[in-house]
């Protein structure tokens, strides 16, 4: 009896090691929606409260990168004369239009723990399309 309650731990606790380290299942999901969104998968309807989606996918998204441009100019011929070019710059990149279309398809990734614990989500990964066009 003793063993028995043993072997169950053992595969218990084997079946969680097991779950914890299982590679994330990337599914295919076609926008049924856009408002409100939604997204079919598997079978199921997934609605907003169901989602998480990449920001790159909405309207409206900016996202400002900053850097410095160094180089300089390159003796030519008989010419020595060189000057260093330091230039800082700022870029704002907008999106003005969404990858989240009524009959478009996403990448979609089933979440193993929900953030409130009370149901499955899903992570909205990018808009995906085949090269042939045959979405069967």
């Amino acid at each position: 009896m003793q063993n028995d309650e043993a072997m169950v731990t053992l595969f218990d606790t084997i079946e969680k090691i097991s779950k914890n380290n299982n590679s994330p299942v990337i599914g295919i999901g076609k926008v049924i929606s856009t408002n409100p969104l939604k997204i079919k998968y598997n079978g199921i309807t997934l609605e907003k409260e169901e989602l998480w989606i990449n920001d790159y996918l909405w309207t409206n998204h900016s996202r400002t990168a900053k850097g410095q441009i160094k180089s300089g100019t390159q003796p030519a011929g008989h010419h020595t004369h060189t000057h260093s070019i330091d230039n800082p710059y700022t870029d704002t990149i907008y999106t003005t239009d969404t990858d989240l279309k009524p009959g478009y398809y996403v990448a979609i990734m089933p979440m193993q723990n929900s953030t409130d614990g009370t149901n499955q989500q899903y992570i909205v990964l990018c808009h995906i399309m085949r090269l042939d066009k045959k979405y069967k």
